[in-house]
């Protein structure tokens, strides 16, 4: 009994001491009017306080009064007791209602305090209820467009933003956003946030109607704003440089989205640390940046500080944990550390599978199985990696409810390859091709992920023998290549080592082997060239008759060609899970696929040939939007990564100065070979900004051709207009105009005697022609060059292809520059419904039609004497209707 007395008084003692605590904080906060007498622990407070206060002089007891629960609650949240609060902050609302009426103004915030706390809960339906409630009470108190209603309306929107509802996200935040332009003006500092949030919205809103550049200027305006308020170096302007950063992503426009996202981890770094946190999304996303742009070095580098921040604050079993360890392991991947990505996705996968709900309807398992399983397939185990894809197309078939979604493209073409793996040809051939009209029905024929997916069907039919088809494909692949990347990035390099192979394949080995040691030198210095990774493998494939069959499994051979004849499917399934967790970031093209080398020269191992840009001047790589030379268009988009850039070009450059020296001592000093060489190395040395060398490099050429030409060598009168051409793009950046239109209508002469004047070569040559008179201020000859360069095209290839679409544009600038508005703005009316149709609204070159019209349907509108009507249907096609427009 003693025992269990001294045990009672214990426990009084410690009541006694803790209410005694709680009493001198409330104090110290002055938060103790409400407070019971006293109270033996927190239960106990709480129900006191529910329960009412005690009428004196015996007179029963009395509901506590709303100041009296607000009191308490806001004690209890001082205490970090957010539960106990909840409930008094619940009553506090009732009572609020019972002695002020339920339409009073206090009742909303009293309901906008219960949503706080129902949000710390993860509540999300029932913080939903309590503001819907403030917004209706507020409405009726304040009027639907006062400030404080707009207030409510943020929280609720990002309400419904958890809760899945965009679309009511969207709207809720536009009708705040009117509110407080109304209120406070368009650059208040509260405008800012509601603009980052909306685009947002609308790019999680599946039906919107917004155009791109429209959700950029949203984004750049809140940066102005924030900028203002906060100065170039705050949280907030590097939290918009994010939102900005991944907008451009999302449009294919990586370089630019680098910029800002580098600008906003420096000032994250600066103002947070390096390893706050909230630093841990935007390394991220600049991994993610960087991989786009071919850089999987830097990229894991970032993606490794990422992952041990959301490690350190999340724990290793959350889900953004495991899309980090995806993206990280394929950026070990396209290092060639296969192993490290097994290891990463296999625990990422252990994650979704453990943290997803039901693993067979989660995309993230999907996305990871895909990568996972092409992963698996490289290392050896065909069948396990193509097991696991075909489980991710399952999900995705319950998810999408079809098994020809657009969303479950990439994973087909990932299904192509497994089967390519395995040696079952026909199987991989129609999988690919069902991808490959998913893909073009949704991007397009002409964009990045087509590209991935014709290579590796063009592949796939040289396996099959067809090694004519293989080629065509690999083709439109290269052209799609050189448009994105240029002629001399490192991704041209594996389609035109496979393009080689076909070539091989149809016994053409000069251009075969063009193309391959075109290939090795673009890979750069660093690497293995091609030759050097495939002669371990085994023997060259044959350069005529069907393709080899493949090496038996377990082989040597069997494991390198793994490893290299990988048509990395991964890429588009990499996107998707990036995206879940950081929307709009697409995923590199990384087509690496089966490498064939040179044979030697002259029996010497591993001696050089020359170097040979197939088409230089005539091909459609050198037309840009407008219709012009494309070259200025590669290092734009080289610029940001400028010593990358360099190192390669330099490595060229000395490639081709050996291949020169080699081609001089075996031919002589006046050889076709020798010309070639010149060529190329005069194109390399203009990229690397010597004019004056380039210059050189092509007129010595030129006379080498002219030479044999006038010797009675009629087949090099394509050679010679070449590089007439690429003499005119030289002169023209030594700024001299006369000269660049003397060699562009050479040029033209020439190609003109070898196809006739109806060739779409000669369209090329005229559209190079045209410009250059326009440079001279000759708008009259520029106008007709381009005209009948339109008048080719249109035969050619029919009045609505994508080279018309250019051909319109570039007559549009000429007709500009004369202010012939009404047939500028016809032509880009022309131009933008064939891009559109073929590339889709989103694509870049359609934005920029979009833009030029709408800018010369103002112009039409600002001049007299301009029909309504034709002002009336221009304006119509570059402004869709949507909810509400935003001011610039």
């Amino acid at each position: 009994m003693a025992s269990g007395g001294a045990s009672d008084e214990a426990a009084l003692a410690r009541q006694r001491a803790w209410w005694s605590s709680v009493r001198q904080f409330a104090e110290e906060k002055g938060l103790v009017d409400g407070l019971p007498e006293e109270a033996r622990d927190l239960d106990d407070l709480v129900a006191s306080v529910l329960g009412g206060r005690t009428r004196p002089q015996g007179g029963g007891r009395r509901p506590s009064t709303a100041v009296e629960l607000e009191t308490v609650a806001s004690l209890l949240e001082a205490m970090a007791e957010y539960g106990a609060s909840l409930r008094v902050r619940e009553a506090a609302l009732e009572a609020v209602a019972r002695e002020k009426g339920e339409r009073h103004g206090e009742v909303a915030r009293a309901s906008l305090r219960v949503g706080a706390l129902h949000l710390r809960a993860g509540d999300h339906a029932a913080r939903r209820d309590a503001l819907e409630r403030a917004l209706g009470v507020s409405e009726d108190a304040h009027g639907a467009e006062s400030l404080e209603v707009a207030s409510v309306l943020t929280h609720l929107a990002s309400t419904y933003g958890a809760l899945g509802d965009a679309e009511k996200r969207r709207r809720l935040l536009e009708r705040a956003l009117d509110v407080y332009e109304a209120e406070k003006g368009g650059n208040a500092r509260e405008v800012a946030p509601i603009l980052v949030n909306l685009v947002d919205a609308i790019d999680d809103c599946p039906e919107s109607d917004d155009e791109p550049d429209d959700e950029r200027r949203m984004l750049e305006r809140a940066l102005a704003i924030e900028e203002r308020e906060y100065g170039a170096e705050h949280a907030e302007v590097a939290s918009t440089l994010v939102s900005l950063g991944a907008h451009y992503a999302s449009r294919d426009e990586a370089h630019k989205a680098r910029g800002l996202l580098e600008r906003a981890l420096a000032i994250e770094e600066r103002v947070l640390g390096k390893t706050h946190g909230d630093v841990a999304p935007t390394l991220g996303n600049l991994g993610q940046c960087y991989v786009d742009l071919g850089l999987p070095t830097r990229a894991s580098e970032l993606l490794e500080r990422a992952l041990a921040l959301e490690e350190r604050d999340r724990g290793r079993s959350d889900p953004e944990v495991a899309r980090t360890l995806v993206a990280l392991g394929d950026c070990y991947g396209d290092l060639g550390d296969r192993r490290r990505q097994k290891e990463l996705q296999e625990r990422a996968l252990a994650i979704f599978e453990k943290k997803s709900g039901d693993p067979k309807t989660s995309l993230d398992v999907a996305a990871c199985l895909v990568s996972l399983g092409d992963c698996v397939g490289c290392l050896g185990d065909a069948k396990r990696g193509k097991d696991m894809i075909e489980r991710a197309h399952d999900i995705e078939k319950r998810v999408y409810r079809s098994k020809n979604s657009v969303e479950a493209a990439a994973t087909l073409a990932a299904l192509g390859v497994a089967y390519q793996r395995l040696g079952d040809y026909p199987t991989a051939r129609d999988l690919l091709e069902r991808a490959l009209k998913l893909e073009e029905r949704e991007h397009g024929p002409h964009h990045r992920e087509v590209a991935v997916t014709l290579t590796n069907l063009g592949n796939c039919y040289g396996d099959l023998g067809e090694a004519a088809k293989s080629r065509d494909l690999l083709e439109r692949a290269l052209a799609i290549d050189y448009r994105e990347y240029g002629r001399d990035h490192r991704a041209v390099a594996p389609t035109l080592n496979n393009l080689g192979i076909a070539y091989g394949r149809l016994g053409d080995v000069d251009k075969r082997r063009r193309l391959i040691d075109r290939a090795n030198a673009i890979k750069g210095a660093g690497d293995a060239s091609f030759s050097e990774r495939e002669d371990a493998a085994g023997p060259l494939a044959p350069l005529t008759g069907d393709a080899p069959p493949p090496p038996a499994s377990g082989s040597p051979a069997w494991d390198l060609a793994k490893s290299l004849r990988n048509p990395d499917a991964r890429a588009s399934a990499r996107g998707r899970a990036r995206r879940s967790c950081r929307p709009g970031f697409r995923a590199p093209l990384a087509p690496l696929t089966g490498m064939a080398p040179p044979p030697p020269v002259d029996g010497s191992p591993g001696a050089r040939l020359p170097l040979v840009s197939p088409g230089r001047g005539i091909g459609t790589q050198l037309l840009s939007a407008s219709g012009g030379d494309r070259r200025g268009e590669r290092h734009l988009r080289d610029r940001e990564d400028e010593q990358h850039r360099l190192k390669t070009l330099q490595q060229r450059r000395d490639d081709l100065e050996e291949a020169l020296k080699h081609e001089q001592r075996r031919h002589g000093l006046h050889h076709r070979s020798v010309a070639s060489v010149l060529v190329d190395l005069g194109v390399c040395v203009g990229d690397l900004g010597d004019a004056p060398g380039a210059r050189d490099h092509l007129e010595r050429a030129l006379n080498i051709y002219e030479a044999l030409l006038k010797g009675g060598a009629a087949d090099c009168t394509l050679s010679v207009a070449e590089t007439l051409t690429d003499l005119g793009h030289a002169y023209g950046k030594l700024g001299e105009p006369l000269k660049r239109r003397d060699f562009f209508e050479r040029a033209r002469t020439l190609f003109e005697k070898h196809y006739g004047r109806h060739h779409p070569d000669v369209a090329i040559a005229l559209v190079n022609l045209g410009t250059a008179y326009g440079h001279l201020g000759d708008h009259r000859r520029h106008r007709e060059h381009i005209k009948h360069a339109l008048r080719i095209r249109e035969k050619e290839f029919g009045a609505g292809h994508v080279e018309v679409a250019h051909t319109c544009v570039a007559l549009a600038a000429a007709q500009a520059a004369t202010q012939q508005r009404k047939a500028q703005a016809a032509n880009l009316e022309r131009a933008l419904a064939i891009l559109e149709r073929e590339y889709g609204r989103d694509d870049a070159r359609a934005r920029n039609c979009r833009a030029q019209l709408r800018s010369a349907a103002h112009k039409l509108e600002r001049e007299r004497g301009v029909g309504s009507s034709l002002v009336s249907r221009l304006c119509a096609c570059v402004a869709k209707p949507r909810a509400r427009v935003v001011p610039s």
